[in-house]
């Protein structure tokens, strides 16, 4: 049952993050539909790449990749470990674990930074993947 609550945490925290990112970035003037929380990967990047077709490369890596791809996923996975440290009875959070999440998030927004990078490049280098 402690599986269940914190895959359950891990997916709340994820869905939660991206529905404020997607208000946040519609007061800023993006257009983003509320239902991309709930997308998964090949809608999700062309609804992404339709809201930033004649934007600049950094706009969609820095929102893609940062917002929607880092820092949802860290604060899923932190939110894990704290349900599964919480019920182990470890809540002390020391040096160690401070900079354990630092190399986390850093591999997080790398990875987010090399994922729309690449969807970015592969959209507007190939033609045939516009359709």
């Amino acid at each position: 049952m402690l599986w269940l609550a914190a895959i359950g945490g891990f997916l709340g925290a994820i869905i939660l993050w991206q529905l404020a990112a997607v208000a946040a970035l519609r007061l800023l003037g993006i257009e983003l539909p509320f239902s991309l929380a709930f997308h998964i990967h090949p809608r999700r990047e062309h609804d992404l790449l339709a809201a930033f077709a004649g934007k600049r490369k950094d706009t969609f890596v820095l929102i893609a990749g940062f917002l929607f791809f880092a820092c949802p996923l860290f604060l899923g996975l932190t939110v894990f470990d704290f349900i599964v440290k919480r019920s182990a009875g470890y809540p002390s959070y020391d040096l160690s674990y401070i900079v354990g999440s630092i190399v986390v998030l850093l591999v997080t927004i790398v990875g987010g930074i090399w994922t729309s990078a690449s969807s970015w490049n592969k959209y507007y280098n190939d033609p045939s993947s516009r359709s």
